[in-house]
């Protein structure tokens, strides 16, 4: 073949390795890029294409490794060291990851992408006011991709400058790709600074004006005010958006949690049936509700029902497994309910899950395993308002 042609069929190759990445088919994908690189070496649009092939497969060293020896060299090209640059930064090399970005803005200035990626630097490095610099300039640059208000925000919020923050929050366009991460900074800002009112109308007004988005925003305040030790309010709120939109499955299960809070098992159970109703196979909803009955009711032959079509459906789930042994508990099995919470517990050290099983040794007179079981809840949570219980419960 000619020079000529094989650079062709090179070229081709990188293309067709492209559409595969594209389509995920990393399979397909590295072996025809290995075949450009093995016929040219320093084909730099093919290193920087294995690179990211590479990183999809999460083998991250030979990708950064293949990166960094091209991009000292002389012949490295911008696009080369960039893609090198941003590989160290999504890997959590962010020093080195800056540095290379510094060299590439003193060599030419005026990069949007270089600037951006250095103010997104800045803000990982909690620097605000260097990053509020980047942002800036490039805003004056035209802010290609209206990125610039949204991290300027952050920047001032960094640099405690609340009410700047808020008004470069409330300036990203309803166009841009950061709009909502833009309102939930701004609502959450007015909450912490003593404006939950101001912040409630705000998201009042944000459905109306994007209906499309009101159930994300009804989630968004209830979670708000739950976070803030209103539940009433919350439970309420979620009952105006229920109205609206009788059959939203996450409304239905955050109300249900709701309800659990002040009290409501009547209204906590209506919920999660109603949620069955529309989707029987929903595990999440049968474990919930087995989980309820058992814990605070008598219905647990019911409950055991429930919790056993979750794991059906999802068999080594940690936390079904745990509502499995804790009904067996409340069944009097205690064997069975031991059996299956160690199960829980080797995939998942939960405290929940170290509480209930240390309840059942305890109950089976295996006092001293129970207690070592307890404080290894306790070690990754000194303060679990469970497992404190349940040992005062107890004597302890």
């Amino acid at each position: 073949l000619s020079i000529r042609r094989q650079r062709q069929m090179c070229i081709r190759d990188s293309h067709y390795s492209r559409l595969a990445v594209y389509y995920q088919r990393y399979d397909k994908a590295l072996p025809t890029i290995n075949a450009v690189l093995d016929y040219e070496p320093d084909f730099q649009e093919a290193l920087i294409l294995k690179a990211t092939i590479l990183q999809r497969l999460k083998r991250i060293d030979e990708a950064l490794n293949i990166l960094k020896d091209a991009a000292h060299q002389k012949s490295a090209s911008r696009s080369l060291r960039f893609s090198y640059a941003q590989l160290l930064g999504e890997n959590n090399q962010i020093k080195k990851s800056r540095q290379l970005f510094e060299q590439l803005d003193a060599e030419e200035s005026n990069k949007p992408d270089v600037i951006f990626a250095l103010g997104v630097i800045a803000i990982e490095e909690k620097q605000g006011h260097k990053a509020k610099n980047y942002f800036k300039r490039l805003q004056d640059l035209g802010d290609p991709g209206m990125q610039s208000a949204y991290f300027l925000g952050i920047a001032e919020k960094l640099n405690n400058n609340v009410e700047q923050a808020l008004v470069w929050f409330s300036s990203v366009p309803n166009s841009s790709l950061h709009f909502q991460k833009a309102q939930t900074q701004y609502v959450s800002l007015l909450a912490d600074n003593g404006a939950l009112a101001k912040a409630r109308q705000h998201l009042a007004n944000i459905r109306i004006a994007n209906p499309k988005l009101a159930i994300d925003y009804y989630l968004f305040e209830a979670i708000l005010l739950q976070e803030r030790n209103q539940n009433q309010p919350a439970f309420i709120l979620l009952d105006k958006a229920i109205s609206e939109h009788p059959e939203n499955i996450d409304l239905l299960y955050t109300h249900a949690m709701l309800a659990e809070s002040i009290n409501r098992l009547d209204i906590l159970e209506k919920d999660l049936r109603s949620i069955l109703a529309i989707d029987p196979d929903n595990s999440q909803t049968l474990n919930a509700l087995g989980y309820t009955l058992t814990d605070l009711t008598d219905r647990h032959q019911e409950a055991l029902v429930l919790i056993k079509k979750a794991l059906v459906i999802s068999p080594s789930d940690p936390f079904y497994l745990d509502s499995l042994g804790w009904v067996y508990y409340r069944l009097g099995q205690l064997d069975k309910a031991e059996q299956v919470l160690k199960q829980a517990v080797a995939i998942r050290e939960e405290p929940e899950f170290l509480a209930h099983l240390g309840e059942v040794l305890w109950q089976q007179d295996q006092k001293n395993e129970a207690k070592k079981v307890w404080l290894r809840g306790l070690k990754q949570d000194s303060a679990n308002e469970l497992i404190l219980k349940t040992m005062q419960h107890f004597g302890l």
